[in-house]
């Protein structure tokens, strides 16, 4: 698995077009390979709020046909709200462990 974070600082309250941005049902969620895509909020600092949009993908190869593609160009014009972004960075990994729960066993699902 590939997973592409993309960290967003942006002025204290305003990010509420973020999360109707990536709250909403996405052209990436048609993409062969793609797992999933969460928006993360951190509001743990005095001067902004930080948010990190992630997705996950089976591949880096799936990752790079999206990125590619006619959908990543259309969603990615037209973005409104800039100004509210202080910054914005890139980062990319590749998943080594991942920990999922554990199935029940046959005499959890009796109780």
């Amino acid at each position: 698995m590939f997973v592409v974070a993309n960290h967003f600082k942006v002025r204290k309250g305003e990010g509420d077009y973020l999360v109707e941005r990536f709250g909403q049902p996405k052209a990436v969620a048609t993409m062969p390979g793609f797992i999933s895509l969460e928006l993360l909020r951190c509001t743990e600092h005095e001067e902004y709020d930080e948010y990190i949009a992630r997705t996950t993908w089976e591949s880096r190869e799936a990752h790079a046909n999206w990125m590619q593609s006619e959908q990543f160009a259309a969603a990615h014009q037209n973005r409104s709200n800039r100004g509210a972004i202080l910054e914005s960075r890139i980062t990319r990994h590749d998943v080594l462990a991942r920990v999922t729960p554990a199935p029940a066993s046959p005499a959890d699902k009796a109780q």
